[in-house]
């Protein structure tokens, strides 16, 4: 009798000795066998190096293969990767070239004589998923998973189904290998709820009363294929953090390859607002950064003083799709609720110009192109600031920017070109932002004159009501608290 679903355990379904180990060259390790004999729809096998995750990958794709409509794919970050010699790809064929499976060079994919299939894919590109979008898998694995972006693994998640007429007992499931560091770090740390220092115990994740994920742990001395000693003596060579990554499979960051490496989210939190500076000597400015129809648009807020050492991060926002117009508006609305802008810049390239334009000429918005010059030299600057507490970004207004500075990587070892596949549109408006504000005396800014009249007319009418409504600029922070936070915040019930 089959065991219902969600509550099934995948040995329960066809026995240790069941016809598809056949196509296994060495029975699953204990670790292994914890890992996919689990049912749930996510499961995470691996932590440090050498804990046997490609082949817990290869044996939970085999789970399937006795179901004729049965498909799986499993995937590494490049081509390259996946056809190294020992890696995943070139695994299978060693498992399986003698076995009765067939083999399609042309989309890299095992026939089983059942008809069921286990095919390999890469992902060498940011968009590269989209080329899965009409496909239906009951297993997708990705090995070495920190090498992957989040929407790239969600995206290919969302292709886990399956029909009517397909056995309503075999779950459908998504499956990755991994280590600590690369691009996937933080959001797989955070999907799994890996303490910093790894874990020796199996984590699971309930949801409604169902077990959803599943992290297991392996070390080297788990796998009992490999030589352990000598693998050790091998990592003995890396870099302390790398060492503990890979060999005691702790997952701390590796910051070394990330473009803000010198962010620190205890060097940043609201209590480090300084508290006795006069409310009159607080200055703000305004930074955009352009998205267009499918990308976002970040909206940036920093805060400065000529009388206070540091800058403050204190406002970061970001919309999809947002028009020239909507811009506009939610420019003036910031504006107002910080009570006035000593500054606003945005990105003019690209798509960038035209919204400039418009928030000049038909909303007389005084905003300028930002300085994009030297871009390279001013991550270096504030990574500096940064570093000594001269720039601190308070996470509670800013998160979009403390997840993307705590996530984005350089695309190689010489740090010239941020990654492609990653998000900075929070990170460069706060960049231009930052690079503007000034610790003196600023210019008075000008507004440009309308073309039309009536326009003018009905800003300098709209001006006058913004003055007789205004808040009262009181505030023990020297920072107008605007509106109510959404969750709030402890001591903090509302917004600037």
């Amino acid at each position: 009798m089959i065991p219902p679903s969600g509550s099934l355990r995948l040995r329960d379904l066809w026995g240790a000795n069941g016809p598809n180990w056949k196509y296994l060259p060495h029975a699953p390790s204990p670790k292994q066998n914890e890992f996919i004999n689990y049912a749930c729809k996510e499961g995470c096998f691996g932590g440090a190096a050498g804990g046997g995750k490609s082949d817990a990958l290869l044996m939970a794709a085999l789970q399937g293969i006795d179901i004729p409509q049965y498909s799986a794919i499993l995937f590494r970050r490049t081509f390259q990767d996946l056809r190294l010699a020992g890696s995943l790809m070139d695994r299978a064929h060693t498992w399986w070239d003698n076995t009765g499976a067939s083999w399609n060079g042309d989309d890299k994919t095992f026939t089983f004589p059942t008809g069921a299939r286990i095919g390999f894919g890469y992902l060498d590109g940011p968009r590269d998923h989209l080329r899965y979008q009409s496909a239906e898998y009951h297993m997708v694995g990705f090995d070495e998973g920190s090498q992957f972006f989040e929407n790239q693994v969600l995206y290919l998640l969302s292709r886990c189904r399956k029909t009517l007429d397909f056995p309503s007992w075999m779950p459908i499931r998504h499956r990755m290998g991994t280590n600590p560091g690369g691009v996937g770090h933080e959001w797989i740390k955070h999907r799994y709820k890996i303490p910093d220092l790894g874990t020796k115990n199996i984590i699971e994740i309930f949801k409604g009363g169902k077990l959803t994920r599943v992290f297991v742990p392996s070390l080297a001395v788990d796998n009992p294929g490999l030589d352990v000693p000598d693998y050790l003596e091998q990592l003995s060579e890396l870099d302390e953090v790398t060492r503990a990554q890979l060999e005691r499979g702790e997952w701390i960051a590796d910051s070394s390859g990330l473009v803000y490496f010198a962010y620190r989210p205890e060097h940043c939190d609201i209590e480090c607002l300084p508290k006795d500076i006069a409310v009159k000597e607080w200055r703000f400015g305004f930074a955009m950064d352009y998205g267009s129809t499918t990308d976002k648009t970040s909206l940036a807020v920093c805060a400065y003083s000529p009388h206070e050492p540091a800058v403050y991060g204190v406002w970061c926002e970001e919309h999809k799709g947002m028009s020239p117009s909507e811009a506009a508006v939610r420019a003036l609305e910031l504006e107002e609720q910080f009570g006035g802008f000593e500054f606003m810049v945005g990105d003019a390239g690209g798509l960038g110009a035209g919204y400039i334009l418009e928030m000049q000429k038909h909303w007389a918005i005084p905003i300028e192109p930002a300085q994009k010059r030297h871009k390279l030299a001013y991550i270096r600057l504030m990574n500096g600031e940064l570093s000594n507490g001269r720039f601190r970004v308070i996470p509670d207004f800013c998160n979009e920017w403390c997840q993307q500075a705590k996530s984005l990587m350089w695309k190689n070892p010489n740090h010239l070109i941020e990654h492609p596949g990653q998000h900075n549109d929070s990170t460069d408006s706060m960049l231009y932002c930052w690079r503007e504000c000034r610790h003196y005396a600023t210019h008075e800014r000008t507004k440009p004159k309308l073309e039309d009249p009536y326009e003018q007319r009905a800003l300098e009418e709209a001006e006058k009501r913004k003055q007789l409504t205004a808040v009262n600029w009181e505030d023990p922070f020297g920072m107008r608290r605007i509106f109510d936070m959404k969750d709030g915040v402890e001591g903090w019930n509302v917004r600037w």
